[in-house]
């Protein structure tokens, strides 16, 4: 289980020099700063971490959406 005490190393993701890096940084700092609003104005805050989705994704050609994803107009 992790907690508040549990960060990324916002020096090292700025020393890095990974993809994702500006991500990871402004995720980490918004957090930060989101549980000091809460903690300064009595509120409870949960965070959540987004579930990854891996592997390919395998979209029915008869959802009402496809026409936005493959643009052909058949959906």
């Amino acid at each position: 289980m992790m907690d508040e005490s549990y960060w990324s190393n916002v020096d090292y993701l700025e020393a890095s020099n990974l993809p994702l890096r500006p991500y990871f940084i402004s995720k980490t700092l918004t957090e930060k700063r989101a549980l000091e609003f809460a903690e300064e104005h009595g509120l409870d805050l949960v965070t959540l971490i987004p579930s990854y989705v891996l592997g390919p994704l395998h979209l029915s050609e008869h959802a009402c959406f496809s026409s936005r994803i493959t643009g052909d107009g058949s959906g």
